[in-house]
Parts: C-alpha cells; sequence; structure tokens
C-alpha cells in the first residue's frame, strides 16, 4: 500500500522537477544571447559615448584664446580632463568586468540546479516505475 502511495507520488514530483530543471536551462540558455549583447553593445556604445565627451571636451579646451588663459592653463585643464576620461574608462571596465563575472557565477547556478533537477526527477520517476 505505501509502495504504491509512494510509487504514485513520485510519478508526479518527478516530471515536475524535471521540467522545472528543463525550464531553468531553457531561462538560461536564453539569458545567454541577452547577456552577450549587454556586456558588448552596451559597454561599447558607453565607451565610445565617453570618448566622443572627451574629444569635444579636448577640442573646446584647445580652443580656448590664448589671450584669456595662459598655455599653461590650457595644458593643465587638457591633462586634467584627460586623467578624468581615463580614470572613467577604467571605472567604466571594471564595472563590466564584475558585471560579468556575476552573470557568468549566475548562469552557472542556474545550469547547475537545471541539471540537478531534471536528474533528480528522472530518478524519481524511475523509482515510480520500479516500484509500479
Amino acid at each position: 500500500m505505501w509502495l504504491h502511495l509512494i510509487a504514485k507520488a513520485l510519478a508526479v514530483i518527478g516530471p515536475l522537477m524535471a521540467a522545472v530543471g528543463a525550464g531553468l536551462l531553457t531561462y538560461d540558455i536564453m539569458r545567454g544571447p541577452v547577456r552577450w549583447y549587454d556586456q558588448y553593445f552596451f559597454h561599447r556604445g558607453r565607451l565610445n559615448a565617453m570618448k566622443r565627451l572627451h574629444d569635444s571636451n579636448e577640442a573646446l579646451i584647445k580652443s580656448l584664446p590664448p589671450s584669456v588663459y595662459p598655455a599653461d592653463e590650457i595644458e593643465r585643464m587638457g591633462s586634467e580632463a584627460t586623467q578624468k576620461y581615463q580614470q572613467e574608462v577604467l571605472k567604466q571596465e571594471e564595472v563590466t568586468s564584475q558585471t560579468d563575472l556575476k552573470e557568468r557565477e549566475r548562469s552557472l547556478k542556474l545550469g547547475l540546479y537545471g541539471i540537478g533537477l531534471v536528474a533528480i526527477g528522472s530518478l524519481f520517476q524511475s523509482i515510480a516505475a520500479i516500484l509500479g
């Protein structure tokens, strides 16, 4: 009697667990291209926007009239702008690499959970078939 009830419960729970695991794996697979798009295109877009802004600022600083601003002041402003730009690029690279690392860890966890659920669900179905 108990074996029959256990077999029925496992026969129901097993496919449900396998379905949830397959859903996690599918989500992970579908998330891959989106993750790549975010990391490649948005990252490159931010860097390009920062470069255009830096180039614009640099052109503006170089166009300052020497009669109003001394040459050493123009050079100092230019070097400060370049240093700020370089710091922003390094900051953007760090944020992108940290985001990439977190996404990879998340993807690995989803994959492991999905495979684990599919394996356990299949095991439950096998046990249900043996008991039933």
